[in-house]
């Protein structure tokens, strides 16, 4: 029996081809992971690394032991696994890695030839029930003698089509450099090839097989898996199954996304630095920041520079990342952009729970979206859980872990430090504002609270007053003087439904050991998402931080790629600044 949302993804020497490239590796795989997915993912050593070690094996005049060999190639796989496994714990996305043998994925046949016949699928399971996305090592596996053996060149094709037979896995996908399989090499001179949208095993096997592994393919057939072809970070590209080989419609090809940054702090310097990476598929054409001088110093491009938001909004762009944060400015740039039927992409949780019914009407009259994920959970996507969950069960309630701020504060507090040096603690390790009175009376969390009840229900009806009577530290003391041993206390933030009524608090709570919200420890957050059927489901992952921030905001910009029209142009847009009237604060 298959486990459920579960996709196999290879990425190859051909995505692979520096360390830069682990980064956008995490992206896809984030993407996948916030839409419910558990993922294992197979990787190859990095473009080149294979060669170079085959020829340090080589000894002119001697024969080589092909297990030796097979070690020696093995250690650029294991490398890669290494090195995404760190680059998806910075940006808080939980995952584990194992090698082959921890796996104890056997094969039979020649040493640098061979074909996987077993794998131990209840290590592999009990590893997705508790983390998203599982690395393992592609091209290697062990015999019966537990000696490393090798599936032959793109063998890590072979090795993710096998494991999502045996996984029983929804979804395959074979994450190479070209966009699917093309009736010929792209790269060659003459007219356009043709792309195919689904082809046949067998016609596979008549290509070009340094694309697709052929004996790979034979698997796939013999063991009637069908997979996908195609780009990183894109979906579609060739199916490869049954049925007839068919050629895809000719479409226009998707221009670059054009951004806007309003802000040029952690979160714009991170969108502006992938921009720069993936220029074919985004582009910044301007940012907006008070200190032009000190973003120029950051590596902002001189020509690119304002410091007029709206002279920034009315640019021609397809999408306004907004990280000024607070109300005002951001609630005028956010609603002009979205009446011009500019996306918005926004962390800013405070001006979403205070005006969010506007905004949405903003977007509603302007044909645009307004995206808001790294606004609750930074990189852990609590609102794509919470919406998906309740579009398939009815929710009974929701309690989770908000605040990272809170967490650092308490975990100080917890070592037997006072309050207040546990806040100047959080300040100097970069976890709490210079004022960080919104997040540890619960206010900050409150905000989330109403972001949730959105995603849960789409009204905006949220209890008009959250309850934190019980977030303020001077309850710390109370429940301090009457913990026991091994009770962690924590900030946790709970909406709960009672009929017609919904209950919305923030309170400090002590917690058992095994309550999912107990080890959640500095900057994590964590929802545990309950429905009226008795499942409890749990997401965890980094709440706070430059890279779990700036991943979220990057996913959402990405979405909005997908969404890109045909390379027409666009007309230009005048912006009528508007009058900005204070904002009064959200209160408990």
């Amino acid at each position: 029996m298959g486990h459920s949302g579960l996709a196999v993804c290879k990425y190859g020497g051909s995505v692979l081809r520096s360390d830069d490239d682990f980064a956008l590796v995490v992206h896809d795989l984030y993407r996948r992971v916030r839409r419910g997915q558990r993922v294992v993912a197979v990787v190859s050593a990095l473009a080149g690394t294979t060669d170079r070690l085959l020829n340090r094996a080589r000894f002119d005049g001697v024969e080589q032991d092909p297990h030796a060999v097979a070690g020696l190639v093995e250690t650029g796989e294991v490398e890669s696994v290494a090195m995404l496994r760190l680059a998806l714990d910075r940006v808080g996305v939980p995952s584990e890695a194992l090698d082959v043998g921890a796996i104890s994925l056997r094969s039979v046949g020649e040493p640098l030839n061979a074909t996987p016949i077993d794998v131990d699928l209840k290590r592999i399971h009990r590893v997705l029930e508790e983390k998203c996305v599982l690395v393992i090592p592609g091209f290697v596996g062990r015999d019966q003698g537990d000696r490393p053996t090798l599936f032959g060149r793109g063998g890590s094709d072979l090795t993710a089509l096998f494991l999502a037979g045996q996984l029983g896995a929804d979804h395959c996908r074979l994450i190479k450099d070209v966009d699917g399989l093309y009736e010929r090499d792209p790269a060659r001179p003459g007219p356009a090839p043709r792309r195919y949208d689904t082809m046949r095993w067998d016609d596979v096997l008549h290509l070009d097989g340094s694309i697709v592994q052929h004996k790979a393919v034979r698997f796939a057939r013999e063991q009637v898996i069908s997979f996908d072809v195609g780009e990183l970070l894109t979906e579609g590209g060739t199916r490869v199954g049954p049925g007839s080989s068919e050629y895809a419609s000719p479409r226009w090809p998707n221009r670059p996304l054009r951004i806007v940054l309003l802000g040029f702090g952690t979160v714009g310097q991170g969108v502006y630095r992938f921009a720069e990476r993936l220029s074919d598929r985004l582009v910044v054409v301007r940012i907006a920041t008070r200190d032009l001088e000190k973003a120029e110093r950051a590596g902002a491009a001189t020509s690119l520079l304002t410091d007029d938001v709206f002279d920034a909004v009315a640019s021609n762009c397809d999408v306004v990342v907004e990280a000024i944060g607070g109300l005002d400015p951001a609630r005028a740039a956010i609603e002009s952009a979205l009446h011009m039927g500019r996306h918005v992409v926004t962390a800013n949780k405070a001006v979403v729970a205070r005006y969010g019914p506007e905004l949405h009407r903003a977007a509603e009259r302007g044909k645009a979206k307004l995206r808001y994920s790294a606004a609750v959970g930074g990189g852990t996507p609590i609102l794509e859980a919470v919406q998906r969950i309740a579009g398939e069960s009815s929710i009974e309630s929701i309690r989770a872990v908000l605040n990272g701020t809170t967490n650092v504060v308490l975990d100080c507090v917890s070592e037997g430090k006072s309050v207040d040096t546990a806040i100047r603690e959080a300040k100097a390790a970069g976890f709490a504002e210079a004022d960080p009175h919104d997040d540890l009376n619960g206010l900050d969390a409150a905000h989330k609270l109403t972001l949730l009840w959105h995603a849960w229900t789409g009204r905006w009806s949220v209890p008009a007053c959250v309850d934190c009577a019980g977030a303020s530290l001077e309850r710390l003391t109370v429940l301090q003087s009457d913990s026991h041993e091994h009770e962690v206390i924590r900030q946790v933030a709970q909406l709960r439904r009672d009929g017609d009524v919904i209950h919305a608090r923030v309170r400090l709570e002590r917690l058992q050991p095994e309550d999912p919200l107990a080890g959640i420890r500095r900057e994590q957050n964590a929802a545990v998402i309950r429905t009226i059927d008795g499942d409890s489901h749990v997401v965890r992952g980094r709440g706070a931080g430059r890279f779990p921030t700036a991943e979220a905001v990057v996913a959402d910009l990405l979405d909005c790629a997908d969404d890109v029209p045909d390379p027409v142009e666009s007309m230009e847009f005048s912006v009528a600044r508007p009058s900005i009237v204070p904002a009064q604060a959200v209160t408990c």
